[in-house]
């Protein structure tokens, strides 16, 4: 590296071009090379033919006043170059040396020589700093490489602001917002974009090398991470858009407690529940569904013949949680059920995280048949794994938890959102249920095992946080909520500590919510209830501000080795009586969300505590 030999610094500028009627560049300008298809080559009188490169270099001058400037232009009138001219620019610096090179550009191509040439650079004791897409969830390049300072443009008006990156790399954070600057012909003009934080960073580190009289990187850096503050950076962890324009009748198989939820919400699908196919021996065949859930009858007759059921008006199957029962018979019945339906030629949506080979295996499948197939894993990406360090928000968060599984938390999440958006709120949801993409959610299934291929567990705090991050900057909501898994509290020390215990500690951890709904059922005794309420609100973030009481009750029996419950459906007086016991007892609201009345009591309450 070099060390701090002269006054001057040399800056170069890969760009449009510098506007020659401007002078505020003085007697800085030394050298002026025209990229093209002849090569570079030098010309006597600077020539901007858009602005941009003109506008770049007015807001460097800004900053520092004494320095060299050196113009490579390599985009025409309408800021459109190949990476070639970007490459022989670069291949340029390395004979004039510029201290620093501000690169406000971008490609999406990742070109080995491009690599190269800022490997080189670098080495040689240039320091490169280029601007990162305006859309901060799309890779470009030369801002993505290590030897690369990456510029992220901020609407806010601060100071410069970092993050730290792996090998001491950092990413400098400017205001990127609209902002007076010097254009084409002399003029000016109001601009905004990354490309204008980025000269803005080159500016800062030109002052920055004046100040602590070293051109080295190492000391920039560490003179940034003193004296600068430091910024969450934001990773897009999920956001991928479901296409259901080819899907418009579906069967669902089996009838299990994800189903139910996916049939009670099913007005707000973008298809028709036109089937439902369920395991003969839990006793629901012949019945009505809306009957099996506790609701009105709703037309729609629980079958159980899965091959004559998808036969003939349905397009789609929807399968559900089917890892216990490939557990006890075996075999891997989600590939069994999806390779049915696919042969078939419907469209298959499964609800579970699967291994990676057997995605691979029904995707390559339901691409034979010319049908969609879908899970899970094409909404975590295998990328979560490098985010480095949490996020956080500054909107109200409210965590749904439960005592236990099967106590309604994503019912009650889906009943509060579709209720608040209909008051005028705008609502974000970050499910840990794993049907929770079919309603759009994001959804990270934090109790599943399978995640742990995708990502491992002391990675999930990040991640979450990450989201949560990343919904507040895309989606803007005025509120967001987090959903949890099972319990929060061991039922018993005598007891092995249940992963998903693990799975809503994560959620409290990542959330940090303002207030939590904790999610009871009617069978709960009050000691554990009041020990699931004292373990949320150790954790020093929001209360436990009310409580969700599902109507169902469930008792566990066994047949032929296969786990099933026996369900009972608290109703009318028997709901009242349990609620207001439950409210004298705990000293809290206590709500059943599928009642109007009570999901005007609980929205009362979230207004009162954030308030």
């Amino acid at each position: 590296m070099r060390g701090y030999k002269r006054s001057m610094i040399k800056i170069a500028v890969v760009d449009s071009g510098l506007d020659s009627e401007h002078s505020f560049w003085g007697n800085c300008l030394k050298e002026f090379y025209d990229v093209n298809t002849g090569g570079v080559e030098k010309k006597e009188i600077p020539e901007d033919l858009n602005g941009h490169g003109t506008a770049c270099a007015y807001i460097i001058n800004r900053c520092i006043q004494e320095y060299e400037l050196y113009i490579y232009r390599v985009f025409d009138e309408n800021l459109a170059a190949n990476t070639e001219y970007l490459i022989q620019a670069l291949e340029h610096c390395k004979i004039c040396r510029p201290d620093i090179i501000n690169l406000s550009l971008g490609t999406l191509k990742n070109d080995s020589r491009l690599w190269q040439a800022c490997e080189e650079l670098n080495k040689l004791g240039c320091i490169l700093v280029a601007a990162a897409s305006e859309d901060l969830f799309i890779e470009t390049w030369p801002a993505n490489y290590k030897s690369v300072i990456k510029v992220i443009g901020t609407i806010e008006k601060k100071d410069m602001q970092y993050a730290v990156q792996e090998e001491n790399q950092l990413e400098l954070f400017l205001y990127s917002g609209p902002q007076r600057v010097a254009w084409k012909n002399g003029n000016y003009n109001i601009a905004y974009g990354n490309s204008f934080a980025c000269a803005k960073a080159t500016g800062e580190i030109a002052r920055i090398i004046n100040a602590v009289k070293s051109k080295d990187r190492q000391t920039l850096l560490e003179y940034i991470k003193e004296n600068c503050e430091k910024k969450v950076k934001v990773e897009r962890v999920l956001d991928k858009k479901i296409d259901y324009s080819k899907l418009k009748k579906a069967a669902i198989y089996p009838f299990n407690k994800e189903m139910h939820s996916i049939f009670r919400f099913r007005e707000y699908l973008p298809f028709k529940i036109q089937k439902i196919i369920d395991l003969p021996f839990l006793g629901n065949i012949n019945k009505d569904a809306g009957q099996v859930i506790g609701e009105e009858n709703s037309g729609v007759i629980i079958e159980s013949n899965f091959d004559a059921a998808i036969n003939d008006t349905v397009d789609t199957v929807i399968l559900g949680d089917l890892s216990e029962l490939s557990r006890i018979y075996k075999k891997d019945l989600v590939k069994k059920y999806a390779k049915i339906a696919l042969e078939k030629k419907k469209h298959v949506i499964s609800i579970e995280l699967l291994k990676e080979d057997t995605y691979q295996e029904l995707k390559k499948i339901s691409e034979e048949f010319n049908c969609i197939f879908q899970c899970l894993n094409d909404f975590i990406q295998k990328q979560a794994t490098d985010i480095k360090y949490g996020m956080g928000t500054d909107k109200p968060v409210i965590s749904v938890l439960g005592t236990g599984p099967k106590a309604g938390k994503f019912t009650v999440q889906l009943q509060l959102k579709y209720v608040l958006e209909k008051i005028g709120y705008r609502v974000s949801n970050i499910a840990t249920e794993p049907h929770g993409f079919l309603f759009g959610l994001h959804t990270i299934p934090l109790g599943n095992y399978n995640l742990l291929e995708y990502i491992p567990v002391d990675r999930q705090i990040d991640v979450i946080k990450a989201l949560i991050m990343q919904v507040t900057q895309t989606e803007k909501p005025d509120i967001i909520f987090t959903g949890g898994q099972s319990g929060v509290v061991p039922f018993s020390s005598e007891i092995n500590v249940d992963f998903n215990v693990l799975s809503s500690i994560i959620t409290i951890l990542a959330a940090k919510p303002d207030l939590v709904i904790l999610c009871i059922r009617p069978e709960d005794d009050i000691p554990y209830i009041m020990r699931t309420i004292q373990g949320i609100e150790a954790f020093g973030y929001g209360k436990v501000a009310v409580c969700a009481m599902t109507s169902l009750s469930r008792e566990v029996k066994k047949k032929k080795g296969i786990s099933y419950e026996i369900k009972r459906y608290y109703k009318g007086l028997e709901i009242s009586d349990r609620l207001q016991y439950f409210e004298q007892k705990l000293q809290i609201p206590v709500v059943n969300i599928l009642q109007e009345a009570d999901v005007v009591k609980c929205i009362k309450v979230i207004q009162k505590e954030l308030s």
